[in-house]
């Protein structure tokens, strides 16, 4: 992705909600952090009272800690950033915790920890962003799903079912869309193979030994190249 491409992309926003994801912890693993400072750190950025920032003194940037597996959060962010900004013009859902493991050795409390983050997070953030779009008459929704949405694997039970989840829920409001003839609303599904993150890390592990992350990684720029090229 070229710095003019992304200059002038945050030259046309009125502004950009910035979702600092509390998914909560899971007993062997880390809170979940998601900043998109891949798409600011490289922009001129000037910052300004009340936590917002300012960019090429237009756009602003508001951080907004939101647990994405709560319903009423979620819809607090999707109101708050309708206040701030009057619309949204695309959402983004890409919360993810993992636990690794054999399907009876992962406490169901993680089962469930995993399946209300990855999936119902989705399913929230889908739902009052499509409120928003269907009133406004446009937006783009993209929800990050895996290659696991297509073909479990083996020790990620409920992460594989959580992702075949959210590419099914994509696939079936993109359709409902199609149906009804709203071809300014667009649903996008990313299905990354296994990137070079902290991911693998942050999963909570019972297998009894080091996780290591299936080969080959690769770069998670492409994931962020992808997502923009959808959202633009």
């Amino acid at each position: 992705m070229r710095l003019d491409r992304r200059e002038d992309f945050v030259k046309e926003l009125a502004g950009l909600v910035v979702t600092h994801l509390r998914t909560g912890s899971l007993d062997h693993g880390r809170e979940l952090l998601v900043p998109l400072h891949h798409l600011l750190r490289e922009l001129p950025v000037e910052f300004g009272a009340g936590g917002t920032a300012q960019f090429f003194g237009r756009a602003r940037a508001f951080a907004v800690e939101t647990d994405v597996s709560n319903k009423m959060a979620v819809e607090a962010l999707a109101a708050e950033a309708v206040g701030h900004l009057g619309a949204i013009h695309f959402w983004l859902n890409n919360a993810g915790v993992a636990a690794y493991g054999t399907f009876a050795e992962i406490p169901l409390e993680d089962h469930v920890k995993v399946i209300t983050t990855d999936l119902l997070g989705a399913l929230f953030g889908s739902y009052f962003a499509v409120l928003q779009f269907e009133k406004q008459g446009f937006g783009t929704l993209i929800n990050v799903a895996s290659e696991v949405g297509k073909v479990p694997l083996a020790f990620l039970s409920s992460y594989s079912a959580a992702k075949h989840g959210v590419v099914g829920l994509s696939a079936a409001i993109r359709q409902e869309f199609r149906e009804i003839g709203k071809n300014d609303i667009h649903v996008c599904t990313v299905m990354p193979s296994a990137m070079d993150t902290p991911f693998f890390e942050h999963a909570a592990n019972y297998s009894g030994h080091e996780t290591v992350p299936p080969e080959p990684l690769y770069d998670p720029q492409e994931v962020v190249d992808a997502i923009f090229d959808l959202a633009t």
